[in-house]
């Protein structure tokens, strides 16, 4: 208000959409896209993001960005060489 800044549908959704009702699926997202921002391309970094960002999806299953994030996992482990990509575009 001090700003006087008006924010639009699309922000006000942004802000106020919460992204999962589940506290614990959250932190294993949130946990898991910290071990797949690190860089890198660790494979013991590669693997526990793998295994959170499940872990969030086991807690939440209509939790898309876990989902998403699972997904970024795999593409890392192409991107760094780690795994072929036909094995982690199947998955």
């Amino acid at each position: 208000n001090a700003l006087q800044i008006r924010l639009t549908e699309t922000e006000e959704s942004r802000l106020n959409n919460t992204p999962t009702n589940n506290p614990a699926a959250y932190n294993a997202f949130k946990e898991g896209q910290t071990y797949l921002h690190r860089g890198g391309g660790k494979v013991e970094e590669l693997k526990k993001a793998e295994e959170l960002f499940k872990k969030a999806i086991d807690y939440d299953p209509n939790f898309c960005r876990a989902y998403v994030g699972l997904a970024e996992t795999y593409l890392e482990y192409i991107f760094w060489g780690r795994e072929s990509p036909e094995k982690m575009l199947e998955l």
